[in-house]
């Protein structure tokens, strides 16, 4: 009797160590949080594509064949609004689908040659009573064929928001997704174990909100995992970083020529009214330069192959005429997991031919593509997930640009590497677009590269005409990832004098300002999720009830960079001091002093036949006298019609300083003594011009409105003429303005004066 009963201990003790061991064999379900380090995203940016999440998932017990897989809802909260493009608000409800993809077992790659098959193709339709959006499956009991892509079988679930429902901005929702563990038994196991890996794409973020605005400076957006039921889909670390913030813009810098001397930063030009402004020196070029290497990025991988290759390195090869017919994304960009450094995020809306060979991503190639479809249920608009509406523009914006000048930009400007130096991508003009700097039509390439007028209003037949736009877009169709690259745009200014109507118009300073674009103020709907606007369709940042939703473009910017100032139109003015003059009394006779000022600005030219080499030219233009002693207290200055110490060129009112000013004629000279007073020789009408300035003694300063002026003064006394005792003498004026460039194209001795 005692040995059974030490037989029964002995059964009951293999039983319980058989136990323990099937136990350790099942191994538990468990979703490690493999995410990436995350991507450099631009604090400038209100929709930026941020980092994938990424789960790799192991062991638990797979769904038994024939029954329904378990769901779960997966919230992904950021620390910053979701900016992801709203595809659909189905009728009478208030949830908005987004961009936001969930993609289980990486079809369409390298580790997973399976096809895509999203939730609400016809092959997985969304009809159920959960929705649009839920999709069931049932286990065929081998779990690696769970999210197969064959019929019944998606590996694709669309993303939503509540927002319009909850208030909370910052949340995806992928409502009733089936979670099937991936077991322990698998035909292609890593490392001894069958994994199972979920991958969220396509979510974008309100960078503006980590508040970046100075270099140096980086923040950190967050996503944090809520899920529901908990053990359906076990995280281990449901908190993770998904971007990093820091400006996408190192800065904007205006450059200029003097004397020679390209690229000297920061000060405006000022330019004379009287000499046509092309003939000005100016070599103005405004850049920017990127905050990160692939701060800079075409929509799409189109631009990418029509102007270059990516493998098996970048390389511009584009030339200055690239293929700029591309306005909206015709290439897939759906290998999960691939780097493609577009604005664009995961496509997947075109056939397998125009799809990325999943063996060789970002090569010209086909895919395993079944393209995203809403055949099979809810209109959710899977299909515009992704494309983004255009590739990084940069916009460069006039203000206060003076009447009868045009600042023109060319149609191509080539990015070159901050390092090395060479060409390594391409931007296009792009023309028509709103203010913003949306919408448009890229500029058509041509071999000159011609120049275009892009801000100021341009004379016509002497007379302002129309205003052009007040601004130059630039949209990037080639950029390598992994340089650092400037973009600097030549821009010139042009105006022909029209003096008598005083343009181009002198004293406005034209400011100039740098930006991503399209951009806009920082309003609560330009920084939620919003419907795409298209690359044609209509912005909406201001949606009026019972409309809550904006329409706008991705990406989309705040302008940070300050406007600056450019250049301001002077009047022509040449600027003489005459250091002593006198009408003083003395023994014998008064002293007086007689002054000329020429107007030298008629020359020989520079035409045919001779091409003598001169560049002035002709120039009429007032003058003005100041006159000035302050040895006597009051001072001893003569006051000129209530004017104090001035007078002007006048035959109407002599000296007056209003109304219609006389002017000295190119090639003319005015003529003034103290004791007579001035006039213009032969103009017309004749008069006097200038007031006397009796018993004054002091200096003077002449400004004259026209440039090369010149003056001599000769001193006598009065009506002593030629006799022994009358002292007399002569000096040139002193030319008080700072030396310009010659206006010959000469090289000679110079010995002044």
């Amino acid at each position: 009797m005692a040995d059974f009963r030490r037989c029964l201990y002995a059964l009951a003790l293999v039983a319980l160590l058989a136990g323990f061991t099937a136990s350790a064999s099942a191994q538990a379900f468990q979703c490690s949080n493999t995410t990436s380090n995350p991507p450099l995203v631009r604090a400038e940016g209100y929709a930026e594509l941020l980092g994938n999440i990424q789960l790799d998932c192991t062991g638990g017990t797979p769904t038994p064949n024939g029954q329904a897989v378990p769901t779960v809802n997966i919230q992904v909260n950021l620390d910053v609004n979701v900016t992801s493009m709203v595809t659909a608000i189905l009728p009478g409800t208030s949830v908005e689908f987004l961009e936001a993809l969930l993609i289980v077992d990486e079809p369409n790659s390298s580790t997973n040659g399976r096809p895509f098959l999203n939730c609400g193709r016809t092959e997985a339709p969304d009809n159920t009573q959960a929705g649009a959006g839920v999709c069931g499956i049932v286990s065929t009991g081998v779990p690696q064929n769970t999210y197969d892509g064959t019929v019944g079988h998606p590996n694709v679930f669309q993303g939503r928001s509540l927002a319009l429902i909850t208030g909370q901005y910052n949340q995806v929702v992928f409502a009733g997704i089936p979670i099937d563990p991936p077991g322990t038994t698998c035909s292609n196991p890593v490392n001894g174990l069958c994994h199972r890996i979920i991958r969220i794409t396509n979510l974008r973020g309100d960078a503006t909100a980590k508040s970046v605005v100075v270099a140096n400076v980086t923040q950190t957006i967050t996503s944090t995992l809520v899920i529901n039921p908990f053990n359906g889909l076990p995280v281990d670390n449901t908190v993770h970083p998904v971007a990093t913030v820091t400006l996408g813009l190192a800065g904007t810098q205006l450059t200029r020529t003097v004397k020679g001397i390209a690229g000297i930063p920061g000060a405006k030009i000022d330019f004379v009214q009287c000499t046509s402004l092309a003939l000005q020196e100016q070599g103005l070029v405004y850049s920017f330069t990127e905050g990160f290497n692939n701060s800079f990025k075409p929509l799409s991988t189109t631009q990418v192959y029509n102007n270059g290759v990516a493998k098996p390195n970048y390389n511009y090869t584009g030339g200055g005429l690239p293929n700029v017919t591309v306005t909206t994304v015709a290439n897939n960009e759906n290998v999960p997991g691939a780097e493609y450094d577009t604005e664009s995020g995961f496509v997947n809306s075109f056939a397998a031919a125009q799809g990325d060979n999943p063996l060789d991503p970002l090569h010209l190639g086909a895919g395993l593509g079944i393209p995203f479809s809403n055949a099979g249920g809810g209109a959710t608009n899977i299909v515009a997930a992704g494309i983004a509406t255009q590739g990084t523009r940069l916009m460069i914006s006039f203000s206060s640009i003076p009447n009868g000048s045009v600042v023109s930009a060319p149609p191509v400007v080539q990015l070159v590497n901050v390092v090395s130096g060479g060409n390594s991508g391409v931007a296009v003009l792009v023309t028509g677009t709103t203010a913003s700097g949306f919408g448009g039509t890229p500029t058509t390439p041509s071999v000159a590269n011609t120049p275009v007028p892009v801000a100021g209003i341009p004379l016509v037949n002497g007379v302002p005409g129309t205003p052009y736009p007040g601004f130059a877009v630039y949209e990037i169709y080639f950029a390598n990832p992994n340089a650092l690259e400037r973009l600097s745009v030549p821009l010139s200014v042009t105006g022909t004098p029209n003096l008598p109507s005083n343009l181009p118009q002198p004293g406005v300073k034209a400011q100039i300002q740098g930006s991503f674009a399209p951009f806009y103020d920082p309003l609560d709907a330009v920084r939620r999720a919003a419907f795409s606007t298209g690359p044609a369709g209509t912005e909406v940042p201001s949606p009026v009830f019972p409309s809550v939703v904006a329409t706008l473009p991705i990406p989309r910017f705040m302008r940070i960079q300050p406007a600056i100032d450019f250049y301001q139109i002077n009047r022509c003015s040449c600027n003489l001091l005459f250091p002593y003059v006198t009408n003083a009394a003395t023994a014998g006779g008064s002293f007086d002093t007689g002054i000329a000022i020429a107007n030298t600005s008629v020359d020989p030219g520079n035409k045919s036949p001779g091409f003598f080499g001169f560049t002035g030219a002709a120039q009429n233009g007032a003058v003005q006298l100041w006159f000035y002693n302050k040895n006597a207290s009051p001072s001893a200055e003569p006051n000129f019609l209530g004017q104090t110490n001035t007078q002007c060129t006048n035959v109407t009112t002599p000296g007056s300083c209003s109304g219609t000013l006389t002017d000295v004629p190119a090639g003319g000279m005015l003529t003034y003594t103290l004791f007579n007073g001035g006039a213009i020789n032969g103009a017309t009408p004749a008069g006097s011009v200038l007031l006397p300035a009796t018993g004054f003694t002091g200096y003077i300063i002449a400004q004259a409105r026209f440039q090369f002026c010149h003056g001599f003064a000769f001193i006598s006394k009065q009506g002593a003429g030629f006799q022994a005792d009358n002292l007399a003498m002569g000096y040139l004026a002193l030319v008080l303005d700072t030396p310009a460039s010659s206006r010959t194209a000469s090289t000679s001795e110079n010995l002044g004066n």
